[in-house]
C-alpha cells in the first residue's frame, strides 16, 4: 500500500482539523492532497471512527438548525438562489450559513426547508431571473411567440386529465398543423409544469433564430439554456450513428438495399442531420440532451410512463442534467 506523505506528517490536531472541514462540506479531500480512504486510515490509527459523506450531510444539518433559526436559513438561502446560478455554484463550490455545499445542495436544501418550501423559493428566484433575462434581450416578459402561447394551455390538461378535449378546441392547439406527436405533447406538459409556460419553447431553433444551433429542435428551456432532441422516430436509429462501429455499418447498407423508401430515407436522419446536429451542439459547448426511448406506443391516460429515459432525467434525477449524464452520457454528444 503506498503511503501518502501528506497523511503521515500530520498529527491528530490535524486529522481532526481536516475530519472537521470534510464535516463542513469539504467533501472533495482530492484539495489537500488525500482522499476519504486515506483519511479513514489514519483516524482509525488514532482511534477515530471512519466518516461517511452521510456524516458530512446530517452534519451540516444538526449544525445550522443548532446555530440558526428556520427564517434566517430560509432567507440565506433565498438570498443565494436570488443571486446566484446554483447549477452552476454547485461544481465550484456554495459557502452558506458557515457550511459548503456541492452537487447535494438540493437535497440538503430541502432537507432544511421542506420540500415544499424550497421548490416555491426556487420557483419565485427562477422566475424573477427569468423576467430579468427576457426584459435584457427582448425588452419585455414572455417573448415566445403567439403558438409557445397556445401551446402553454397545454398546462390545462393536467388539471382536466382530458387532453383530447383540449386538444380539440378551436384556437388553442391545432396538433394535426403542428406535428405534434404524443410524446411530445407529454413531454411538452411535463417541462411547462416543471418550468412555467414562459420559459418553455417548442420547436426552437429556426423561430426564434439561434445560431449556436440553427435546427428545429423539438424543447428548449431558456431558464437552464437546456436543448431538448425526442429522437423516438425509428430513423433516428434508436443511438448515434457511428461509422466505425461495424453494426451500424451493417444496418445501414440493409436500409440503402431496403425496398421501402421511408427506411432508404431514413439514413438521411440517423446518418447525416443528426450528426450534423450532434457536431453543432458539441462545437459551441451547448448544455444538450437527446432522448431516445419509450416503452411502446403512448396513452393518453398513461402519458410519460413510455418516455423511457426522459423520465429518468425527468424523475429520478429531478432534471439534475449534469448528474443525469455522468451516469447517462450517451444521452448527449
Amino acid at each position: 500500500m503506498t503511503i501518502n506523505p501528506v497523511l503521515k506528517a500530520m498529527t491528530k490536531e490535524d486529522i481532526e482539523r481536516y475530519s472537521h472541514a470534510f464535516l463542513m462540506g469539504h467533501t472533495k479531500l482530492n484539495q489537500f492532497g488525500f482522499r476519504l480512504a486515506g483519511l479513514n486510515r489514519y483516524r482509525e490509527k488514532f482511534g477515530l471512527t471512519p466518516l461517511t459523506r452521510e456524516d458530512s450531510e446530517q452534519y451540516r444539518l444538526s449544525y445550522i438548525r443548532s446555530h440558526y433559526t428556520y427564517e434566517e436559513i430560509h432567507d440565506a438561502i433565498f438570498a443565494y438562489c436570488e443571486n446566484h446560478k446554483m447549477n452552476d455554484d454547485r461544481w465550484t463550490g456554495i459557502e452558506l450559513l458557515d457550511c459548503y455545499f456541492g452537487r447535494e445542495y438540493t437535497r440538503l436544501f430541502k432537507a432544511l426547508l421542506g420540500n415544499h418550501e424550497y421548490r416555491k423559493l426556487a420557483e419565485q428566484c427562477r422566475v424573477k431571473k427569468l423576467m430579468e433575462t427576457q426584459i435584457e434581450l427582448y425588452g419585455g416578459v414572455g417573448v415566445g411567440g403567439e403558438q409557445t402561447l397556445k401551446r402553454s394551455l397545454l398546462t390545462m390538461a393536467q388539471e382536466t386529465g382530458d387532453l383530447m378535449t383540449l386538444f380539440k378546441e378551436e384556437g388553442v392547439l391545432n396538433t394535426k398543423s403542428l406535428h405534434m406527436s404524443d410524446f411530445e405533447k407529454w413531454a411538452f406538459l411535463a417541462l411547462i409544469d416543471r418550468f412555467g409556460k414562459d420559459d418553455v419553447f417548442y420547436q426552437y431553433g429556426i423561430h426564434p433564430y439561434d445560431s449556436r444551433y440553427p435546427f428545429n429542435c423539438d424543447f428548449y428551456v431558456k431558464s437552464r439554456d437546456l436543448f431538448i432532441e425526442l429522437n423516438l422516430h425509428y430513423s433516428h436509429g434508436g443511438h448515434w450513428f457511428d461509422p466505425n462501429n461495424h453494426d451500424d455499418q451493417l444496418r445501414r447498407k440493409h436500409l440503402l438495399q431496403s425496398d421501402n423508401l421511408q427506411k432508404r430515407r431514413s439514413i438521411e436522419t440517423w446518418c447525416d442531420r443528426d450528426v450534423q446536429r450532434r457536431t453543432m451542439a458539441q462545437k459551441n459547448g451547448l448544455n444538450y440532451l437527446v432522448f431516445w426511448k419509450t416503452y411502446g406506443k403512448t396513452q393518453y391516460r398513461k402519458g410519460l410512463k413510455c418516455l423511457a429515459d426522459f423520465c429518468v432525467w425527468f424523475y429520478k434525477y429531478d432534471c439534475d442534467t449534469a448528474r443525469f449524464l455522468s451516469d447517462f452520457p450517451q444521452n448527449s454528444y
